[in-house]
Parts: structure tokens; C-alpha cells; sequence
């Protein structure tokens, strides 16, 4: 399953949501950006950039928010294996459509869900409660609403309503189960 939405939107709340369901699942994303306070090694695995260029096995790598963001395959098998099957990953919308012709022709059912913008106002306190400085948090709203138009184009795309952690686990656990 990959899941996207704009920063503060609650991918790590809905990831940490399915680990605790699941009892696995996440696809560690490897970062060149330095910790929120409260990250660790379970959420990322943080690497310098040099570090990141000699990494092997890379799907993608993309510069992100003046970070770098990659993913490693291997990454998919260690999480599938974790829950039987279900991984998961945080992804930028264009990704999803990339995953899907990656995986599904071995075999392997690719669900898309997308975090709705929960509104200026909740976002921006999202991302100060984060610790965000004012620079920041007005650039990542900039490029919210550039995120949400680029994520509607995206085909075969389950929108999630904004709402509380378990309201918004609900939603993706009944399109997990309903997707063929």
C-alpha cells in the first residue's frame, strides 16, 4: 500500500496506526534530513548524502523539502514478510502509478490511498506543533496545494477524508479489504 499526502497531513500518525494493527508492515524510507525530535531509527534510516549515493537496490531517490528521499527494494520484501504479505510506504503521488507497474505484474496488489488536505488552518498547526519554523511551515502550505492538485490526476487514487487517527484507519482498512 503506498500512502501520500502533504506534510503534516498524518502519513506517520496513519503508518504508526497500521503498525500497531498489523503488527508490521512499514517500509523504512531512507532520508539525507536530520531527525524530528522523537525520530528514530524505526521511522527512517537517516544517511548522509554521500552515503546514500553508494546504496545499491534503489527504486527511487528524490530530493524532497531540501532533503533527499529514497527507497530501497529490499525494504518491500522485509515488510511483506513482517504481516504476511501487507507493506506498506509513505510515497509522493507520482510514485504510486511507478509501484504499481513495478509490482503488480509479479503478482503483487497495489492499493493507493491519499491523505485529504485537512485545511489551511489544521495544517499549519500540525506543522508548528512539529516544530516547523515560520519559513518553513508557510513553504510547506505553499506546496500543499500544489500536492493535492498533482494527487487527484493520480489514476486509481482512494482519497481519505481527513479526520482522527482511528477514523482515518477505518477508512484505509475497508478499501484494504474491499480492493481485489
Amino acid at each position: 500500500m503506498t500512502i501520500t499526502g502533504a506534510s503534516g497531513a498524518g502519513k506517520t500518525t496513519l503508518e504508526n496506526s497500521l503498525l500497531q494493527h498489523f503488527g508490521g508492515g512499514r517500509v523504512r524510507t531512507i532520508t539525507t534530513r536530520v531527525p524530528r525530535e522523537g525520530e528514530t531509527a524505526a521511522n527512517y534510516d537517516f544517511q548522509s548524502e554521500d552515503s546514500l549515493a553508494e546504496m545499491a537496490n534503489l527504486l527511487w531517490c528524490l530530493p524532497i523539502h531540501n532533503a533527499v528521499y529514497a527507497v530501497a527494494l529490499p525494504e518491500f520484501d522485509k515488510a511483506a514478510a513482517e504481516t504476511n504479505g501487507l507493506a506498506f510506504v509513505s510515497i509522493t503521488p507520482e510514485r504510486h502509478e511507478f509501484l504499481a507497474n513495478h509490482f503488480t505484474p509479479n503478482g503483487v496488489r497495489c492499493v493507493a490511498v491519499h491523505l485529504a488536505h485537512p485545511g489551511e488552518n489544521e495544517l499549519r498547526r500540525r506543522l508548528e506543533l512539529r516544530g516547523e519554523d515560520a519559513t518553513s511551515v508557510d513553504k510547506r502550505l505553499k506546496d500543499s496545494v500544489i500536492f493535492e492538485q498533482s494527487a487527484v490526476k493520480v489514476a486509481n487514487l482512494n482519497i481519505i477524508r481527513s479526520g482522527t487517527p482511528a477514523e482515518v484507519l477505518h477508512q484505509v482498512l475497508s478499501i484494504i479489504e474491499v480492493t481485489p
